[in-house]
């Protein structure tokens, strides 16, 4: 005698997966008809939560988390910028650009004006960057397929904390998630964020979208390579998308967004350096040529640029092993990551895959870069995008996946005269701007003593803030100056002394901005604001450095800021 369907009892196990089945259903149909804003604005607040609990957690000093080195270059330059001088251009000229008015607001301390940085990304940068992550996977799968990029660009930096070694979290936690995040003053963080929207509007271009998404895709990208210039690595993807896809229109709009930033850059170079180093040939450790000499051959010097070491990139592999679950486990994504897009759209797994390894092999051919300091990992930050898309995309590997995802044609994200309008406005912010400060900025001149490079060849800035005096008492010079209390965190003291009246070592060069080293040796590092050193009979001159790190360590630091020189003469 057979038993009812309806009376046959199931197991337990088979029930609960049907129930979560059925919710699965219920909750994709609901997101699919979800306003995007309504799931969106959780995601950015379970963002910022988590950013900020990682912020906490890991070490650092008020303000001050670990940075990779550039953000004093970064931030001096904006301050001479705003000051009317411009240094050597040895960074982009992007961020000093919009760095310029912070510092004339907050001064030439670094640590001052940190948490203004901070916060600026925090509450505006990252909610940009997960947004556009949010647009990209829309472009590419609809809704849900966008909902799911969001949320994997939210928690794969967090899951990556479980996939390294033990011996290897710090390095990644301390020194390299601080700076993806944007809680620095470097600029892999804004940069990316920038490449993000670029990549974007370049997906829109492809699928058919307005001409002023081309333009406008060109305009961002290209103040992305203003920001951080080997962010053109970014355009090989770039170039691989166009060819497949034909849409020469839009690689031409796009190619004439990107003008502006090869116009401000070559004008940013030539008044800092006083020639334009792609196009220049050194005749040996100290001697250049100008640009416009005759004698220089107008050839590209790619070599200064472009160092492919090949071993260096297996051995990076090898420490990548060693610090983390699997290599094999990375190169899989990527290659599976991009035949997953090749499902959707080939031009998209051009542009994503041609990102990602034109970083793997320009940044993990350099010899400067490591996996074991974690600077390889830093340099990748502006490839972190096209990392996310490959992971985000494994699910489309699953048999008529790519069937179910629901893409539509872009339609104009704002009006004719808005969008326009926005053109304008970038073409004022990423273009006009930087050419004005680089075209009216003074290069550096040694008589201006306003910033010397005391370490690493930053310079550093002068602040007439710090009154440092010196008081002689025999063959002893008492010095004291008033105590810092920047709002970025807790500083320290470099005591400097060198032989009074004696001239700093400036690079010297017919048009171009100076490099002054300081003619002085650190002699002591103090907490207090007074410091008595004994250097015996002569004519000395003195200055103070206020320096500071995420360790609040006085056995490392970065000189933030330097006195103005105070001199002493002692008897014996």
């Amino acid at each position: 005698m057979s038993v009812p369907a309806e009376t046959r009892t199931q197991p337990a196990g088979f029930q609960a997966a049907r129930r979560a089945a059925a919710l699965a259903v219920a909750l994709k149909d609901g997101l699919a008809t979800t306003a995007p804003i309504r799931v969106l604005v959780p995601l950015v607040v379970v963002q910022w939560l988590a950013v900020a609990a990682l912020a906490l957690s890991v070490g650092h000093n008020g303000w001050i988390f670990y940075q990779g080195g550039d953000q004093l270059w970064l931030y001096t330059t904006g301050w001479l910028l705003a000051h009317g001088h411009l240094a050597q251009p040895l960074v982009g000229y992007g961020l000093p650009t919009f760095l310029a008015p912070l510092a004339a607001i907050f001064g030439p301390n670094f640590a001052q004006a940190l948490p203004a940085i901070v916060i600026l990304q925090f509450l505006f940068l990252l909610p940009i960057a997960l947004v556009t992550a949010y647009g990209i996977g829309a472009r590419l799968g609809g809704r849900i397929f966008g909902y799911w990029t969001a949320a994997a660009w939210i928690a794969a930096p967090f899951i990556g904390i479980e996939y390294t070694n033990v011996g290897y979290h710090q390095r990644y936690t301390e020194l390299t998630l601080p700076q993806a995040f944007g809680l620095t003053g470097m600029a892999d963080f804004p940069s990316m964020v920038a490449l993000m929207v670029s990549a974007y509007l370049l997906l829109r271009v492809i699928d058919g979208g307005d001409w002023t998404d081309a333009a406008l895709a060109g305009l961002v990208g290209g103040f992305a390579i203003g920001i951080k210039p080997s962010s053109a690595l970014y355009l090989g993807g770039v170039g691989l998308a166009f060819l497949w896809s034909r849409r020469w229109r839009g690689a031409a709009l796009f190619a004439a967004g990107l003008a502006p930033t090869v116009v401000v850059l070559t004008v940013w170079k030539w008044r800092g350096y006083g020639y334009l180093p792609l196009m220049h040939q050194s005749l040996g450790p100290t001697e250049r040529l100008a640009a416009g000499a005759s004698s220089l051959p107008m050839a590209f010097i790619g070599h200064h640029y472009v160092q492919l070491d090949w071993h260096h990139l297996h051995m990076q592999i090898l420490s990548l092993q060693e610090h983390f679950f699997s290599s094999r486990l990375v190169e899989w994504f990527s290659f599976a990551g991009v035949v997953a897009l090749l499902r959707v759209s080939r031009p998209a797994a051009l542009l994503f895959g041609g990102w990602w390894f034109a970083y793997v092999i320009g940044k993990g051919t350099f010899p400067d870069a490591s996996i074991d300091d974690s600077s390889l990992l830093r340099l990748m930050i502006t490839a972190g995008p096209a990392f996310l898309m490959l992971l985000a995309a494994l699910p489309l590997l699953l048999p008529r996946m790519p069937q179910r995802l629901r893409r539509s044609a872009p339609t104009p994200w704002a009006p004719p005269r808005v969008r326009i309008g926005a053109i304008a406005a970038s073409v004022a912010l990423f273009a006009l701007v930087p050419l004005g400060f680089a075209t009216v900025a003074t290069p550096l001149r040694a008589s201006d003593g306003l910033a010397y490079v005391v370490a690493n060849n930053v310079p550093v800035p002068v602040d007439d803030g710090i009154h440092l005096t010196a008081t002689a008492s025999g063959g002893s010079v008492a010095l004291s100056w008033p105590a810092a209390h920047p709002s970025g965190g807790r500083v320290f003291y470099r005591v400097f002394r060198g032989q009074a009246g004696a001239a700093p070592d400036c690079s010297t060069f017919p048009g171009r901005a100076v490099n002054c080293v300081l003619p002085m040796t650190i002699v002591g590092t103090t907490r207090d604001g007074s410091f008595v050193d004994k250097p015996g009979a002569g004519k000395w001159a003195y200055r103070i450095g206020v320096a500071a790190n995420w360790l609040n360590d006085t056995s490392y630091g970065d000189v933030y800021v330097l006195s103005p020189e105070a001199d002493a003469a002692t008897t014996g």
